[in-house]
């Protein structure tokens, strides 16, 4: 007959082993927020790129009429 052996991992490795899971799924929730807020961040920044390049088109659009007026 064949005799299959368990071999049972002992407390001490188990909480190890759980001890790295954790430790890598902070580290990937990390990098997922900071991926997260980078990407959020560059869509603001080209958003308020496009708002500051439209105040300066109507601030030259206004100056022009005005010193046509005069």
């Amino acid at each position: 007959m064949w005799r299959v052996t368990v071999r049972h991992m002992s407390n001490q490795s188990s909480l190890s082993s759980v001890a790295l899971k954790l430790i890598g799924i902070a580290v990937v929730a990390f990098v997922a927020i900071f991926l997260v807020t980078a990407v959020i961040g560059a869509i603001a920044g080209i958003i308020k790129l496009f708002i500051t390049l439209g105040m300066i088109v109507l601030a030259v659009i206004f100056a022009g009429k005005i010193l046509r007026r005069l």
